[in-house]
């Protein structure tokens, strides 16, 4: 893959403790990938790994083809991991002219569009020091989009930021994605916020990938049912008879069903003597797919 960022057999250790173990995945321009997991999962070792902060590691990253480890220079990758690195007593614009000097020529037109893009107006002539953690949120991505990076690395980016300007913050990385063709990855605990933006979402746990969602799939691919039955017990054995993937939610069926209509699953059961008493379509959120692969990985 020439486009795009593809990392594979990513394997980091301190000493004797693996935090990550064979990570392999891609990253194509234009799209937004959320990574999620538990604390302590990985997710920001995974973020300073890509972002070329971290060198010691077995496995390969290649952006664009060529292998970041061979790269004289990262500036085609703009990140904000853990804490925004400013300078408290400089403000905010003097903290942005300070970083240009690490990119390319950046004209004075561009800084003053990331500041009316990420509302930055109100606060950028004030010390850092005297901002909110929203504020300087929103001033280190300003700070890592300087440049014009193809790849854009975000840890945590909604941490304290007001929740009237999250949707405003949230359209403006959907539109940086899809308009400026930016390959964005998105580290989040709030998942309606990565669920709301992502193309994709990879699960990370105990530094494992566990799962890989594709929110922009086929609607009927993953297709399910609730099947509520007095009689409960014999519709389940059926079904797994049949083949169909079932499992208890509560007293009912969750049935994957694959492509099936839900008509032709009524006809099924009761053309074989089983009683329905309810049946609905089911989709999954990511919440509910996220627990699930988190307890199967704990069972592994």
């Amino acid at each position: 893959m020439q486009n795009g960022m593809r990392v594979n057999g990513l394997y980091k250790s301190y000493g004797a403790n693996t935090v990550l173990e064979n990570i392999n995945m891609t990253v194509i321009k234009g799209e937004i990938v959320g990574l999620v997991g538990t604390n302590g999962a990985g997710k920001s070792t995974l973020l300073s790994i890509l972002a070329g902060l971290k060198k010691r590691y077995k496995g390969s990253i290649e952006l664009d083809g060529v292998d970041i480890r061979s790269m004289r220079g990262k500036k085609n990758i703009g990140c904000l991991i853990e804490n925004p690195g400013l300078y408290p007593n400089l403000t905010g614009m003097e903290n942005i002219k300070y970083f240009t000097a690490f990119t390319d020529s950046v004209t004075t037109e561009e800084i003053n569009a990331l500041i009316e893009a990420l509302s930055l107006e109100e606060f950028i002539h004030k010390k850092v020091k005297k901002c909110s953690l929203g504020m300087k949120q929103r001033l280190g991505i300003a700070i890592a989009l300087l440049g014009n990076p193809s790849y854009l690395l975000l840890d945590e980016p909604m941490r304290g930021v007001d929740p009237e300007v999250i949707p405003e913050l949230r359209r403006y990385l959907i539109s940086l994605a899809h308009n400026s063709n930016t390959g964005i990855v998105i580290s989040s605990h709030i998942l309606e916020e990565i669920e709301s933006m992502c193309n994709r979402v990879l699960i990370l746990q105990a530094g494992r990938l566990v799962d890989s969602i594709d929110l922009n799939g086929d609607a009927n691919s993953s297709m399910q049912y609730l099947v509520s039955s007095s009689e409960i017990e014999r519709v389940e054995a059926f079904l797994r008879e049949k083949n169909y993937s079932v499992r208890r939610m509560d007293d009912k069926l969750l049935v994957g069903a694959g492509c099936t209509d839900g008509s032709e699953l009524i006809k099924l059961l009761v053309s074989n003597g089983l009683s329905l008493t309810g049946i609905a379509p089911y989709r999954e959120n990511l919440e509910e797919r996220f627990i699930r692969a988190i307890k199967q990985e704990v069972v592994r």
